[in-house]
């Protein structure tokens, strides 16, 4: 990875350190047990992952459902060590935790910095990843991703893109990078919460209804039934979801087409 990693000379802490002179000292034996979690995590993503589409989105799935986005956190935020401890961080976190199960899955993955920009025009220091998948480089954003509500229990996969999209509000720092050239999933980009099977992405349009793409191909595909919700979320054979209209948990059974309340 491309983020650096300072052991001091004492043994007792590791400095994440970065461009921004943001040098962050966290209990050596606290990111061991980091370390610990990811090694067993990615263990039990690698059984079911065996793309690295599906790999990025396992992970992501677990970074976003279980944790979530805080400064007010015991440890430092800027940790993944926060996520463990609190369950809450911030995008250096994100970024750490994802870049890592996603080495561990076998990916090549680079620690990106950077900054992004608000909608009201303000500016923020931002870290986030450059993942290799299917041949090309694409930024991948599980922070910016992650659904504001609920603040845990929802992903969402719309931040993989390639640089000339995610520069509308993404400037990297000046240092020496692959350019992401990759595009293939970018039609995830104006979609809210997400979930996926073997082989389909299940996404929520901004109006609530509920559409799929073909994993392989990234082509949307019709959905065989009309469902319109939210937070959603992939169980065995069901799509579950918070209705759209009555707000009440429904699950749709992918097999049989059969919608039933929770």
């Amino acid at each position: 990875t491309t983020y650096y990693i300072d052991q001091k000379e004492n043994g007792e802490f590791i400095t994440y350190m970065n461009l921004f002179e943001l040098n962050v000292d966290v209990p050596y034996e606290d990111v061991e047990q980091v370390w610990a979690l990811e090694d067993d995590v990615a263990a039990q993503i690698a059984k079911v992952a065996y793309t690295d589409l599906d790999k990025v989105l396992y992970v992501t799935d677990y970074v976003q459902r279980y944790y979530g986005y805080s400064y007010d956190t015991m440890t430092t935020p800027h940790s993944h060590v926060a996520f463990m401890t609190d369950g809450f961080g911030v995008c250096q976190a994100y970024a750490l935790m994802t870049g890592e199960l996603l080495e561990r899955l076998g990916m090549k993955v680079h620690y990106v910095l950077g900054y992004i920009t608000h909608e009201d025009g303000t500016t923020e220091q931002h870290a986030w990843n450059l993942v290799y998948m299917d041949g090309a480089w694409v930024n991948v954003d599980t922070t910016w991703s992650d659904p504001i509500e609920p603040v845990k229990g929802a992903a969402s996969y719309n931040y993989m893109m390639s640089d000339e999209l995610i520069h509308d509000d993404h400037e990297r720092e000046a240092y020496s990078l692959p350019q992401a050239h990759g595009i293939k999933y970018e039609v995830l980009t104006s979609y809210k919460t997400m979930a996926h099977d073997e082989r389909y992405i299940y996404a929520e349009t901004p109006i609530g209804t509920i559409h799929r793409f073909l994993k392989r191909t990234m082509e949307q595909v019709d959905m065989p039934v009309e469902i319109a919700g939210t937070n959603l979320y992939m169980s065995d054979v069901y799509l579950y979801y918070i209705d759209a209209e009555t707000g009440a948990v429904k699950r749709w059974n992918v097999t049989t087409n059969d919608v039933e309340y929770v």
